[in-house]
């Protein structure tokens, strides 16, 4: 897996590399590009919580393992290691993540 630090990537650009991978692990390659094309999840990249509530729409509460294998993918590509906690909010921990990518271009 190829990591992506700050300076190699706009947050936009590391989170739809990390959904169509977190995507890809569970469902297989062909099968995150249907769920991306079949339900339009390109449109709710920017918006944590109506790719949920997409997702969910179709996944019902399996939808949480495709959104931890995301984030997960989403921690690496930024260099993190993300710990699963018994309580997972998807739209907390893109928000964290946001925040964390934005902490890291200032460091840099």
């Amino acid at each position: 897996m190829q990591r992506v630090g700050p300076a190699n990537g706009s947050f936009k650009s590391i989170t739809q590399k990390a959904i169509k991978q977190g995507l890809s692990n569970v469902l297989g390659s062909s099968g995150a590009v249907s769920v991306m094309v079949n339900f339009n999840l390109e449109a709710h990249e920017d918006d944590p919580i109506a790719f949920h509530n997409t997702l969910s729409s179709v996944f019902k509460a399996q939808a949480e393992i495709l959104e931890k294998s995301i984030v997960k993918e989403l921690y690496a590509l930024m260099g993190e290691r993300f710990q699963s906690s018994p309580v997972f909010d998807f739209s907390n921990q893109m928000n964290f993540a946001k925040q964390l990518h934005r902490a890291k271009l200032v460091v840099s």
